[in-house]
């Protein structure tokens, strides 16, 4: 058990990572003794160049990683070992599965199946792949997904062949990392754990996290931080609830933003204080002027703006 757990709550632009970075500093633990996770490769490179920018090399910060990052080294792979689009190329072309070109597309970029388009067929081999991995994120891998009821039977079979399929080549795609090292118990031979983003992770990623805290010999202090009231990853699976529910020590709010100027925060406070379940507590914003609206023309418009902002700043 870990003897320490805090968690630390803020809105936007309260400097949560630079907490976190600060925190790291002052720990007088040694840094190859410190792990800083995330769910995203922007998250958690967030942190990683804070504290790199402290001097330290990317040997020092060997777990200043994302989760399934971390797994992978825990469980020593190597990188002809992961899913990536390539490899998912060679199996639609072994098993007559035939994904759309639009999934198969950047073959040698970011390996993650999970992808940002929204225009998936219904009951297509990419509607398949991503809802298998997003039923594996809520801990419900062996419930067929409402929206596939009509197509039970094929999507079993192919999930039944993709299973196969990375078990006899011996092949994990990031969900499975996570998913073996929850196994296998696996635990980052740290003494000080930081989660940021915490809202922003699965019901499986929260799994991980709670058997770091059971199993962990070394582990001193963690700390989770996040915003539950900007959780924009449940498209993903995220569950913000798991943040807030999740036991701790004690609790911190950083409740200076500034990033908001006072109408927006004004503005944004009255729509999320509507939300029944959410950590209260007062905001107060450092800049002096107020900001300016942006009024789009439709709805879709806002949609498409708020997807651009998304895929440009975390791929």
């Amino acid at each position: 058990m870990i003897p320490y757990i805090e968690k630390v709550f803020g809105p936007p632009g309260c400097g949560k990572t630079t907490y976190l970075a600060s925190v790291i500093e002052k720990s007088g633990i040694p840094i190859t003794d410190i792990a800083a996770v995330s769910f995203s490769k922007t998250a958690s490179g967030r942190i990683y160049d804070k504290v790199a920018s402290l001097g330290y090399s990317d040997d020092d910060l060997e777990f200043f990683r994302t989760l399934h990052s971390i797994n992978f080294r825990m469980l020593n792979l190597k990188k002809d070992q992961v899913v990536t689009r390539r490899r998912l190329r060679e199996f639609s072309k072994n098993h007559h599965i035939l994904f759309s070109e639009q999934f198969l597309k950047d073959e040698d970029s970011d390996p993650s199946i999970a992808r940002e388009y929204t225009d998936i067929r219904e009951g297509s081999p990419d509607d398949f792949i991503t809802s298998y991995e997003r039923a594996r994120n809520h801990n419900t891998p062996t419930i067929i997904p409402a929206h596939l009821k009509g197509h039970a039977r094929r999507y079993a079979e192919f999930v039944r062949t993709y299973q196969q399929w990375m078990i006899q080549n011996d092949l994990y795609d990031f969900t499975r990392m996570i998913e073996e090292g929850i196994r296998r118990s696996l635990v980052p031979p740290v003494r000080l754990l930081c989660v940021d983003e915490a809202q922003d992770f699965t019901p499986l990623q929260y799994s991980q996290l709670d058997v770091w805290v059971q199993r962990s010999q070394s582990i001193e202090k963690m700390y989770l931080v996040g915003d539950p009231d900007q959780a924009i990853f449940c498209w993903a699976g995220a569950e913000p609830d798991l943040f807030m529910d999740f036991p701790c020590t004690k609790k911190r709010y950083l409740d200076i933003t500034y990033r908001l100027p006072p109408n927006i925060l004004a503005f944004s406070q009255a729509i999320i204080g509507k939300n029944i379940k959410r950590e209260r507590f007062g905001v107060v914003s450092a800049i002096k002027n107020d900001g300016v609206f942006y009024k789009p023309h439709s709805f879709s418009q806002v949609a498409r703006l708020i997807k651009d902002t998304i895929m440009k700043g975390d791929r």
